[in-house]
This record gives C-alpha cells, sequence and structure tokens, in this order.
C-alpha cells in the first residue's frame, strides 16, 4: 500500500514539481504516516495549517476508496505541524512558569481542541498546577491556576 499509496501522492502533487518533492510513507498496523518535504509548500499548509487537514481528509478518501483503509492517517508537510506542537509545548510550559511565579490564574482563548488537550497533558505533568477547560460565550477558555493545597490532581 505504501508504494501505491507514494505514487498516487506523486499524482496529485504533480503541478508542485514532484521530481522536488520529498515523500516519505510509513505504515503501521493502526495508522500511516505521510510526510511531505517541498520547496514552496505554504499555500499547501495554508493559515495556521488549516489546509494540511484537508489535504489529510483528501488522502484518507483516496484510501478509503481505493485500499478499504478506515485506520488512522497522520499527514505533515515540511514539518509544520511538529514544529507547531513543539513551540506550543515551549509556550504552554512558560505560562505555566507564569502562573506559578505570580500565582495568578491564566486564562486562553481561541485554543483548538488539539492545543487545549496538550496544554492539559503538559500540566497534568506539573503537580503545582491545574487546568480546566469550560464553556463561555466566546468558546471554550483553558484556564491554567495553582494546585490547592492538599487537593488531588
Amino acid at each position: 500500500m505504501e508504494k501505491k499509496l507514494t505514487a498516487w501522492l506523486k499524482q496529485f502533487l504533480v503541478f508542485l514539481s514532484p521530481d522536488k518533492a520529498k515523500i516519505e510513507v510509513k505504515q503501521t498496523d493502526d495508522k500511516i504516516t505521510v510526510k511531505l518535504h517541498l520547496p514552496q509548500a505554504s499555500f499547501l499548509i495554508g493559515h495556521r495549517g488549516e489546509n494540511i487537514a484537508n489535504i489529510r481528509h483528501l488522502i484518507w478518501l483516496y484510501l478509503r476508496q481505493k485500499e478499504s483503509w478506515h485506520q488512522k492517517l497522520s499527514l505533515d508537510i515540511n514539518d509544520y505541524l511538529a514544529e507547531k506542537e513543539n513551540k506550543l509545548i515551549d509556550w504552554a510550559k512558560a505560562e505555566i512558569d507564569k502562573v506559578i511565579n505570580s500565582g495568578r490564574p491564566r486564562s486562553f482563548y481561541d485554543l483548538s481542541s488539539y492545543e487545549r488537550r496538550l496544554i492539559h497533558l503538559i500540566c497534568t505533568d506539573n503537580p503545582l498546577v491545574n487546568s480546566i477547560s469550560e464553556d463561555s460565550p466566546r468558546g471554550r477558555i483553558l484556564t491554567i491556576s495553582l494546585a490547592k493545597d492538599g487537593q488531588e490532581k
């Protein structure tokens, strides 16, 4: 299946000079990971990576139709998502430090569900803070606060 998907991706990327595109496809029992490296991929990545999700969906539809694939699919273009995750982790740790140093909670709006989940996971690694997501008229709000003495996380 890896060879078929790589061939299809080359056809899909024909307008981007596929000879310059590097395509990595790795398959496990429950997941396919696709990494694309292209010279000029900013329009494929899109604003805040939104086009990556759309392209991932197209690839998943292809796999579902042609290969009867129903497992997970991971797509990254020019390591955009990996770098974004590393930046988010660094930012979250800095915000946790601000909460610990100031003793005041910090709230964040306009985070995606993925970003909120990752921040919650980072907060669980630190026994000094708690995190909570709540609904508000502006959407979901994630708040990081100091853990209360004696409170179980």
